[in-house]
């Protein structure tokens, strides 16, 4: 059971003859649920944004992580916005569903990358703009944090927001936020895929000095 819930690994016949006897589970509903676990190539948790429990474990892979990397290709992160650019996020439905923000600790190092496109989305009010431009700019570089423009001429497209999370002794694993759900991979293939697209992102990307004159030199046009 430990192993399962800490994400080391899917579940196995095995699991699941043990937790039949905990749970009193009658021996076809057993026999059926191993059969399926032999096939499963299952390797990643779904759960739902109301699952505080998911939430809770997320925020303690936190924790232990050493690196939290996130790539931003459509909004800003919800953990570097301001409260009226959320607000008319949520109002245009946007990012309507609620779910918990995972805020960032003092004591670990994040690196955040933003597509150029997301600082000047079509349809943000230009006050609201200009306040999250602010705030960004504040924050693009400071002791334990580094936002990086990913420019528009990058040509890196097609992949989906992910955060990746360098947990201690060597392991990470990817948190994959969707609308309505969330995905959390451990599986060295999946793992191992994304930190290649966070590689890529580094070599791409502005460096911290260049991405803060870019976002003044937007601050500076919308003011």
């Amino acid at each position: 059971m430990s192993r399962i819930m800490t994400a080391h690994g899917p579940v196995r016949p095995v699991d699941v003859a043990v937790l039949s006897v905990v749970f009193g589970w009658a021996p076809k509903l057993r026999d059926y649920l191993c059969q399926l676990a032999a096939r499963t190539e299952f390797t990643h948790w779904i759960f739902d944004h109301a699952d505080t429990q998911a939430h809770d474990m997320l925020e303690v892979l936190e924790s232990v992580s050493s690196t939290v990397t996130v790539y931003a290709p459509l909004l800003v992160p919800r953990c570097l916005r301001v409260a009226a650019y959320d607000d008319h996020i949520r109002s245009e439905a946007f990012d309507a569903v609620s779910r918990p923000v995972l805020r960032p600790r003092p004591e670990r190092r994040y690196e955040y990358f933003l597509d150029a496109h997301v600082l000047t989305r079509p349809g943000i009010p230009e006050g609201v703009r200009q306040r999250q431009l602010a705030h960004l700019l504040r924050r693009v570089s400071n002791d334990n944090a580094t936002i990086r423009v990913v420019p528009a001429n990058a040509h890196y497209s097609g992949i989906e927001a992910f955060r990746l999370l360098a947990v201690m002794r060597g392991e990470s694993v990817v948190h994959l936020e969707q609308h309505t759900i969330s995905l959390l991979l451990h599986h060295h293939t999946e793992v191992t895929t994304y930190a290649a697209f966070a590689r890529t992102l580094r070599s791409m990307a502005l460096d911290p000095t260049a991405s803060r004159h870019f976002i003044a030199g937007l601050l500076g046009r919308s003011s």
